[in-house]
């Protein structure tokens, strides 16, 4: 009986019907279990008239194996836990797996990390070939998932990587991959500006044990078993779907292309509702900060592709949400952070001004301690400054005073138990005063932040942190601001963009099913209603799943 692990991030649903069907158009002579809960059922029996046997591995059943924490030839329950009596046999299995992921030549008495004691680690009978499906997504030196992984390369005969970007971390990657291929310990220098010459340990390796599988060479591996017919058809955009093109593509920053600035423009290659960023701009973001039942409804419309009839209304909805958005901004979310500077603004610059009346009442008498007992009267003089702060009366409750009506000020927060404060209206002047009399005393000691140990004087935190506030804000604000003068842009475009849209007269019935449905879907209805009519099946494949779901209303 022979045994392959294969490891890949996959979904269980089907997925061992699927295997079976794809593994036999080239041979009916191998078992598939798909899943931990089948392979510990399955491990100590035969295939089931079967010579050979694929198990089909959730990396991340592999990832939350069983462990225990090694360190000098003892292992231990956790890092810190308590120490894990074995015997002898089983210690000598685990001194093998430290031994297989140090780096010193010292041996495993170096090792001090987890060693993996499930079945998938220390099976039943050693895996003859282990195969890593996506490598460049399963390790990286230094990581708990490399050492994981390695210590599973070491029950197998064989190790096979499988990648089409191998090196995405350069040097990192080749080591890390090597590592799983047996070479430890083996540092080499790839990422060069020059070609690396032939007699270089890289380019060895390469031609011992790199096999490149171009897309050729796959197609004849099934054609050579199965009749395949490859048709390439060319869709020409409608005009509505070059405005919106064209209206994302203003937005693009980085020039990586493959960065994930470009998912929305590829999605909306497909169809202008299968960009997810599209979407949220109509329905909120994911991440959005109301939570609860709101928070998971705004999810919940993301997830959802064909909520429109056509693409038109579909642009509208988009330009309806554009200046829905655009009205916030101008009159909620960027007076309201106005407001918010000024406010903390005002609340920072009156504490540095009672820090100098204070720095002043020590210099009147060095010998006072922390501003305590001064010569001066320090209250009287901290009620005259705030009160001359805001007003510029001769006293604080005189006929002309303002003070009241003009203060606005916001307490320190500390934590969730005693949350800021704003005083302002009737007797603000006094609440502030009084403030700074009590809760801000001179001499008075809190900690800087909830979770630190040191603490600090009370005034210079306060200090501090509205000056960490004030910047945060401005910073928001900045952002609002740019987020305005882009929907500004963004606006005219849409409107342009439905102008376009609304142009229907005199449409064929394809050009009408592009407009339905977008220029690439109504190709493939077209193609679908035409097998349809054969009685065959088909099964639709696309890199976006959010496309999927659109391709299964469209056809209705």
């Amino acid at each position: 009986m022979v045994l392959e692990l294969v490891l890949k991030f996959i979904f269980l649903t089907h997925i061992h019907i699927i295997c079976n069907i794809e593994i036999e158009k080239f041979t009916d002579d191998i078992e598939v279990l798909v899943g931990r809960k089948e392979y510990e059922r399955r491990a100590t029996l035969p295939p089931e008239g079967k010579s050979h046997r694929v198990v089909l591995m959730n990396v991340d059943d592999i990832i939350n194996e069983e462990k225990l924490w090694y360190n000098f030839r003892r292992v231990f329950s956790s890092e810190n836990g308590y120490q894990v009596k074995v015997d002898s046999q089983t210690m000598e299995e685990y001194k093998k797996a430290a031994l297989f992921c140090v780096k010193s030549p010292r041996g495993p008495c170096s090792y001090e990390g987890w060693v993996f004691t499930g079945p998938l680690h220390l099976p039943f009978r050693p895996w003859r070939r282990v195969i890593f499906d996506e490598i460049q997504d399963l390790v990286a030196e230094g990581t708990e998932s490399q050492k994981n992984l390695l210590q599973l390369s070491r029950t197998a005969k064989n190790v096979w990587l499988l990648s089409a970007t191998p090196f995405p971390h350069g040097n990192n990657s080749v080591y890390a991959n090597h590592e799983l291929l047996g070479f430890c310990r083996l540092r080499m220098d790839v990422e060069t500006d020059y070609e690396l010459g032939h007699n270089h340990p890289f380019e060895i390796i390469k031609r011992k044990l790199y096999i490149r599988s171009p897309k050729h060479v796959a197609d004849t591996a099934v054609t050579a078993s199965q009749k395949v017919t490859s048709d390439t058809i060319y869709i020409d955009a409608t005009e509505l779907e070059k405005k919106f093109f064209e209206l994302e593509q203003n937005d693009l920053v980085s020039r990586e292309l493959f960065s994930e600035e470009y998912d929305s423009l590829r999605q909306m290659i497909n169809h202008p509702e299968a960009s997810k960023k599209l979407r949220e701009q109509i329905n909120g973001r994911d991440e959005d900060y109301r939570g609860g039942r709101t928070g998971k409804a705004v999810q919940q419309l993301n997830r959802t592709v064909g909520r429109f009839a056509t693409v038109n209304s579909f642009a509208k909805r988009s330009l309806e949400a554009a200046r829905a958005r655009f009205r916030t901004l101008e009159y909620e979310d960027i007076p309201n952070s106005q407001n918010d500077i000024e406010l903390v603004r005002s609340s920072w610059y009156l504490a540095l001004k009672i820090r100098q009346v204070r720095s002043q009442a020590i210099t009147a008498n060095p010998f006072a301690l922390n501003g305590s007992s001064p010569s001066i009267n320090l209250e009287a003089e901290e009620a005259k400054a705030i009160h001359q702060y805001y007003c510029r009366c001769p006293h604080y409750g005189s006929s002309s005073c303002e003070a009241d009506s003009k203060a606005r000020f916001q307490t320190l927060a500390r934590g969730e138990s005693t949350p800021s404060t704003v005083f302002e209206g009737y007797k603000a002047v006094e609440r502030i005063i009084n403030y700074f009399k009590n809760e801000v005393r001179p001499g008075r000691k809190i900690l800087y932040q909830i979770n630190s140990r040191e603490e600090e004087d009370y005034l210079e935190c306060f200090i501090k942190r509205k000056e960490s506030t004030y910047k945060a804000s401005c910073t928001r604000l900045e952002t609002l601001e740019a987020e305005k003068l882009s929907l500004q842009t963004r606006i005219k475009a849409l409107e342009e963009t439905v102008k376009v849209g609304n142009t229907t007269k005199g449409m064929s019935e394809e050009e009408e099913l592009a407009a339905r449905n977008g220029s690439k879907m109504a190709v493939l209805i077209q193609l679908l209603r035409q097998i349809e009519k054969t009685g065959e099946k088909t099964i639709v494949f696309s890199y976006w799943h959010d496309v999927l779901s659109f391709v299964q209303e469209s056809p209705h």
